[in-house]
């Protein structure tokens, strides 16, 4: 198991947690399944919501091997922080659903 570390508004991760439990998904899975999704990101602060600091929650998952390697391949690839971009994964998720 690896741990993966990042900080997301808190009421933007409880809307997060609400759509995968409708979807009846794990967040961990959505995950797995929103970087496997992910192709070429382009402008990725313009997912950041304004108040994506604001009221933030520090948040650990331990996940297994296949979304870390995923997470950190991405990330390099991009050139962005792992922070981040599990923090655009979700924004750009939340940001679709609306």
């Amino acid at each position: 198991m690896r741990v993966i570390k990042f900080s997301l508004n808190e009421n933007h991760y409880d809307k997060f947690k609400e759509l995968c439990v409708s979807e009846n998904i794990t967040v961990k899975k959505k995950l797995n399944v929103l970087v496997a999704q992910d192709k070429d990101p382009k402008d990725i602060d313009s997912y950041f919501p304004e108040d994506a600091n604001i009221h933030t929650k520090h948040l650990t998952l331990k996940v297994n091997e296949e979304l870390y390697k995923g997470i950190i391949k991405n990330s390099d690839k991009y050139d962005i922080k792992i922070k981040k971009y599990v923090q655009y994964l979700i924004y750009k998720y939340l940001k679709g659903q609306s």
